[in-house]
């Protein structure tokens, strides 16, 4: 079975692990996932957490809130996970932490404003951006968390409008790495 840690923006970070005992739990459960040679990949403060688990620096970033271009590397190209990804594509991003590639990783993906946007670590994957979001759930974001769509210079319209925009095709993308996860899988 593969694990998905996936997170909302709800406001933790990786640092504070030592207050939430689901994040200790979390530390440890990594560590057997990593040595069973399972797939593995975390989204937004999920990625965050896998490279700061395996040793990576987690820090403040430039804000990205909304849809932005992504390009895959080579390596990305080559990664299984990614496979019939385009190698440059839309995705949504809400984040104000970034993660640097643990050592001995892979670059898979990379943007702009934040250069760093998904990496590889033998069967452990970590990205930034999201393909699963659609604007109706987005919505529910923004009753939350609306406001702070101003760090990124846009307004709570401005991000659902971008999502809406790009709901289809983010997708089509999201099941294709859901096929790609099952596969790993069942290898």
């Amino acid at each position: 079975m593969a694990s998905t840690l996936y997170s909302k923006c709800d406001g933790s970070d990786v640092h504070e692990m030592p207050r939430f005992y689901f994040l200790q739990q979390l530390w440890d459960y990594v560590d057997e996932i990593r040595l069973s040679g399972k797939p593995c990949f975390g989204i937004c403060g999920g990625a965050q957490f896998l490279a700061y688990r395996l040793g990576a620096n987690v820090h403040s970033s430039p804000k990205e809130v909304g849809c932005y271009r992504i390009q895959l590397t080579e390596a990305g190209i080559r990664d299984p996970l990614l496979e019939g990804i385009p190698q440059e594509f839309t995705a949504f991003l809400w984040h104000g932490n970034m993660f640097e590639i643990p050592k001995d990783g892979e670059l898979v993906a990379t943007g702009e404003p934040c250069h760093i946007q998904g990496f590889r670590f033998n069967n452990i994957r970590g990205f930034l951006f999201r393909f699963e979001l659609n604007s109706r759930e987005l919505g529910s974001w923004l009753e939350v968390w609306g406001s702070s769509t101003a760090v990124a210079g846009k307004t709570p319209e401005q991000v659902l409008s971008e999502c809406k925009l790009n709901d289809a095709q983010m997708r089509l993308y999201a099941e294709r790495v859901a096929a790609n996860l099952i596969h790993l899988v069942s290898q």
